[in-house]
């Protein structure tokens, strides 16, 4: 077994503190260059940044008038939800229903010209609801009721079972979703 080596260290020689002070005055800092800015430095890229903030307002405009172009919509979703209640209870049923239809004419004649929907009822009411909608199930049962609830005796009205009426509140649901302006 070879001896271990000790380790050999550099000796450095002492150096007296008025030449380390005249050595370390000589010393400069290490030159950095100036930070670039970020602010553009041709017309161009102003004319870029106005061209986006028009867009982004442009875009921000059409989404505010489809807002408010929906909203016909919005109020009736909302307002087949506040009849649920009623709906459901056989004894508030009838005055419900009638307010259904209601809506729905509103609703209808909210998306189209109101020469083509106010004289409109019954099946030829219910040809133009399906005309509206993918599903073309409004001259069908149990969405055909649907043109009798305003003009129907309130023992008609009272005669028609739960499930149909849920069917017919889940049907205008769907419909008022799939329709357009």
């Amino acid at each position: 077994m070879q001896p271990k080596k000790e380790p050999q260290y550099i000796e450095v020689p002492k150096v007296d503190a008025k030449t380390a002070a005249t050595q370390m005055a000589s010393l400069r800092d290490v030159a950095v260059p100036p930070s670039v800015s970020w602010r553009p430095q041709t017309a161009g890229w102003y004319v870029v940044g106005a061209l986006l903030l028009a867009g982004l307002a442009w875009i921000a405009w059409r989404q505010y008038r489809r807002w408010q172009a929906y909203r016909y919509r919005r109020d009736a979703l909302s307002a087949l939800q506040a009849l649920e209640p009623a709906l459901a209870d056989p004894a508030r049923r009838v005055p419900a229903l009638r307010e259904v239809a209601e809506i729905v004419k509103r609703t209808q004649l909210s998306e189209t010209e109101r020469q083509a929907v106010a004289s409109l009822s019954g099946a030829a009411w219910l040809k133009a609801l399906d005309k509206g909608w993918p599903r073309h199930g409004f001259t069908t049962p149990p969405l055909n009721v649907l043109a009798d609830l305003s003009s129907a005796t309130d023992e008609t009205l009272s005669s028609i079972p739960t499930g149909q009426v849920t069917a017919l509140v889940a049907a205008l649901r769907q419909w008022v979703g799939a329709s357009h302006a």
